[in-house]
């Protein structure tokens, strides 16, 4: 089922609200260093209106910063993320 459990939500027993203050805190920590805090802000903004994972919210985003125009992947768990075409 495509609306099954996000791996984050599965591996460490939270829901999206808690995955999203986690993520948020080490944003917020200012000894953790990101490859892009950008785009995992912009990853987050998308997790958080959206239902898709985080993961793949990451990629999607990372993907249109390296310029990429669209994301193809049979994932239909990334079905309305922009620039997402599924296969």
């Amino acid at each position: 089922c495509w609306l099954e459990e996000d791996p984050l939500e599965r591996s460490y027993n939270l829901k999206r609200g808690g995955i999203a203050r986690a993520v948020r805190a080490l944003l917020d920590n200012s000894t953790v260093r990101f490859e892009s805090a950008s785009a995992v802000r912009s990853a987050l903004g998308l997790f958080e209106t959206g239902r898709t994972g985080f993961p793949d919210c990451l990629i999607v985003t990372k993907a249109r910063q390296a310029g990429c125009e669209e994301t193809i992947t049979f994932d239909r768990r990334m079905d309305g993320l922009p620039g997402v075409r599924i296969l």
